[in-house]
C-alpha cells in the first residue's frame, strides 16, 4: 500500500459510528450503559427492553458478541456486567448473568451463570479458567513478569547487537 493510502485515516468515522450507536442504545432502547463503554457494531444486545441490560465502564463487548436477556416465557431476566470487562468476539450471554469487575469471557464462550470478578472464562458452557488475573482498561490483562531466564537472554542479544554495532 502506498504512503497515505492506510485505511487508518478512517478511524474517526468508526469512532463515530460506535458512538452514534452507543448513544442510540443508550437513549432509544433504554440500556444502561457507562460513559466509557466500546460495542462493536456487529455485536447484538437482545431483546431491547429498557433497562434489561446493564454494562459498567471500560468495558468491551467484542464482534458478534450475543447479550440475549429474554427467557423462553417472553419475560426478561436482565444482565448485569461489570467494570473494565471483555467479552470475546462471538461470546454468548444469557439471561440473569451477572458478570463481575474485571472478567474476561474468552472468544465463542457461552456464559449461562454469573461470574464472581476478577478471573478468565471459556468454553461451551463457559467455566473459570483462570482467577486473581487482574484485568485492567477495557479488560486488557497485565503483561507477564519476565523470567531470570528471558532476562539473561534479553541482556545476550543486546550485548551482541552492541558489540556488532547494531
Amino acid at each position: 500500500m502506498a504512503a497515505g493510502r492506510s485505511l487508518n485515516r478512517f478511524l474517526w468515522l468508526r469512532d463515530w459510528v460506535t458512538g452514534l450507536r452507543t448513544w442510540w442504545l443508550r437513549s432509544a432502547a433504554g440500556h444502561d450503559l457507562a460513559r466509557e463503554v466500546d460495542i462493536s457494531l456487529s455485536a447484538r444486545l437482545l431483546p431491547a427492553v429498557a433497562g434489561s441490560v446493564s454494562i459498567g465502564t471500560q468495558t468491551t463487548v467484542g464482534p458478534l458478541a450475543l447479550l440475549s436477556a429474554g427467557l423462553a416465557d417472553g419475560t426478561t431476566a436482565p444482565i448485569v456486567i461489570g467494570e473494565r470487562c471483555f467479552i470475546g468476539g462471538g461470546a454468548v450471554i444469557g439471561p440473569g448473568v451477572r458478570i463481575g469487575d474485571g472478567v474476561v469471557v474468552a472468544g465463542g464462550a457461552v456464559v449461562l451463570r454469573s461470574v464472581p470478578a476478577d478471573c478468565l472464562v471459556a468454553g461451551n458452557p463457559a467455566r473459570i479458567v483462570r482467577k486473581g488475573i487482574g484485568a485492567g482498561r477495557f479488560g486488557r490483562l497485565p503483561k507477564p513478569e519476565r523470567s531470570e531466564y528471558e532476562q539473561k537472554f534479553e541482556d545476550a542479544i543486546r550485548s551482541l547487537l552492541h558489540r556488532t554495532g547494531r
